[in-house]
């Protein structure tokens, strides 16, 4: 096997040279002017400061590590790059991590190519592609599941897509699990802001008040759906799939995403599993866990799980009727028209 293969024009993917002045002569040889590195530990200094524009990204080669978060910023590494000279991306071993960035780029690419209302081709496709001329290329079912998220939101971040917020959710989960700190890319795309100072962008939407005070909590968006009965996916055993809100969403629970004003444990400095506080007069409004989730009463575990009381709070509708009287049963929910 070779070190380094050509995968796409001028786009190289490898692993670990192991001698630099060797690496340093493959790059000369290729016209290799920029590289991305997707490991655990950077390049030595004598190779960064050979390359015109060098990139680290630290990832670990583990289902859960979170990469979906990076592919915007590698492929802008790469298509900047490439104006330059050849571009070099390697981890390793040159089969999942670096493989899985490089992918996520051939798709990227091809969806560009593809025309107006064209699709991008399927991520499988692209890695049967890749094996070709680099047999070794395996990226493992983590990064598989998020390069099928990634092609579903169009080669982009849609923060609103619910497959990609329970995404977040679950990459943050199992990193506080596992006694790990959540990496800054994830903390960005997952907390929500604080709906006191971020008005909802639909007037009609429901917002959640804490029933003591009045104080905003969240906004109807920010819930975390899942389907009565049925089990949720975690996206490193496979694709998420989730209910697509026609009517299959349980209706008995209010799981939410993390909100700026929850001190929930994700900065590390709260338990994993606790209660969650009202930021203004201090009351219980819910509860939340980190390790093993929380038990909707359908029976599903959501996990983590985030959920407010409905005996502690309102979901308050200002200007209209509930939009989705089958959304909250009236027999089963505090909802409130002000």
């Amino acid at each position: 096997m070779n070190t380094f293969d050509r995968i796409h024009d001028d786009l190289h993917l490898g692993g670990a040279f192991g001698d630099d002045e060797a690496l340093l002569g493959y790059m000369r040889s290729r016209g290799i002017r920029s590289v991305l590195t997707v490991d655990t530990s950077a390049l030595p200094d004598s190779v960064v400061q050979a390359c015109e524009a060098y990139e680290f990204v630290h990832a670990e080669d583990v289902p859960t590590e979170d990469l979906l978060n990076c592919f915007p910023d590698c492929v802008g590494f790469i298509d900047r790059s490439r104006e330059k000279g050849g571009v070099l991306v390697h981890c390793k071993f040159g089969a999942s991590r670096s493989a899985a960035v490089v992918a996520a780029y051939l798709l990227h690419v091809h969806r560009g190519r593809a025309g107006e209302g064209g699709e991008a081709p399927a991520v499988d496709r692209i890695l049967s592609g890749m094996v070709e001329k680099r047999p070794v290329v395996d990226p493992n079912p983590g990064f598989r599941s998020q390069l099928k998220l990634f092609a579903d939101m169009g080669c982009e971040i849609d923060p609103g897509n619910r497959c990609y917020r329970l995404y977040c959710i679950q990459a943050a989960g199992a990193r506080l699990a596992a006694g790990v700190s959540v990496p800054k890319r994830t903390l960005q795309r997952l907390i929500r802001p604080d709906p006191a100072s971020s008005p909802s962008s639909s007037p009609d939407a429901g917002v959640f008040r804490c029933a003591a005070c009045r104080r905003q909590l969240a906004h109807e968006s920010d819930l975390q759906h899942h389907e009565t009965g049925t089990a949720i996916p975690f996206f490193w055993t496979g694709p998420l799939v989730l209910p697509d809100g026609t009517g299959s969403n349980c209706q008995r629970a209010w799981f939410v995403m993390p909100m700026e004003w929850m001190d929930i444990g994700i900065l590390g400095e709260a338990p994993l599993v606790g209660r969650l506080a009202c930021p203004k007069c201090h009351a219980k409004v819910g509860t939340y866990d980190w390790k093993s989730g929380v038990k909707c009463p359908c029976g599903v575990q959501v996990n983590p799980g985030i959920t407010f009381s409905r005996k502690k709070v309102d979901l308050i509708y200002s200007n209209a009727a509930p939009p989705r009287t089958s959304l909250f049963p009236c027999s089963d929910a505090s909802t409130v028209k002000r």
